[in-house]
């Protein structure tokens, strides 16, 4: 509860007011109600966004044991770069390593049960994150593209398969054109990006 509301609770002296009034801006950055409830509701949009992605629970997993990546991925027996691109949600564990990672970690069943509902979910993510790695995107950011090859591999095998059917029906020999098909797609919002992530992955049903 921040200061706004509480003062409309309980009257509260000078002294206090100063208190409350600095600890909202210690927490929140802000010292009005408006304020504070905009810095809420980000960070539960943030929140909600990790939540719903393998990466994103990892990382939270990662912040909640209080440990470094380093540390964490020495606890899970791989490399510190596999571990970023997991929690980075640029590459997926495979089934195997998955248990492993579960295992190693000494996670809790139902904590166990969410990695593995994010991950039957990733295939269509994998789908959707092809996508940003669109030349003319990457250019505009001033990043190297990844050769077809690798970035290929990085799909899910799920989502390579409907991506390839997709493409083949368009003219375009996958893996090896993966960036002259990608270079043919426009996107104006995040919306349109998994509406088209969705055609591709309906289309082979």
């Amino acid at each position: 509860m921040s200061f706004e509301e509480k003062k409309r609770k309980n009257p509260v002296n000078k002294s206090d007011q100063d208190i409350w009034e600095a600890l909202d801006q210690a927490v929140f950055g802000a010292s009005d109600e408006g304020g504070i409830r905009k810095k809420l509701n980000r960070g539960m949009q943030e929140w909600e966004r990790l939540e719903s992605s393998l990466g994103g629970f990892l990382f939270l997993l990662r912040e909640r044991k209080g440990l470094t990546v380093p540390e964490i991925a020495s606890k899970a027996k791989v490399t510190e770069t596999v571990w970023e691109m997991w929690e980075g949600d640029v590459a997926v564990p495979n089934g195997a390593e998955l248990g492993k990672l579960s295992k190693n970690l000494g996670l809790y069943q139902a904590t166990t049960e969410k990695l593995l509902e994010l991950w039957h979910r990733t295939p269509f993510q994998s789908l959707c994150r092809v996508a940003q790695f669109r030349p003319q995107l990457l250019a505009a950011r001033g990043v190297a593209a990844l050769d077809a090859k690798s970035q290929w591999e990085l799909l899910h095998p799920e989502a390579q398969d409907r991506l390839a059917f997709w493409g083949e029906k368009r003219g375009f020999d996958l893996p090896e054109q993966l960036f002259e098909l990608l270079k043919t797609l426009e996107f104006e919002s995040d919306e349109d990006q998994q509406a088209w992530a969705r055609d591709v992955w309906n289309e082979r049903s």
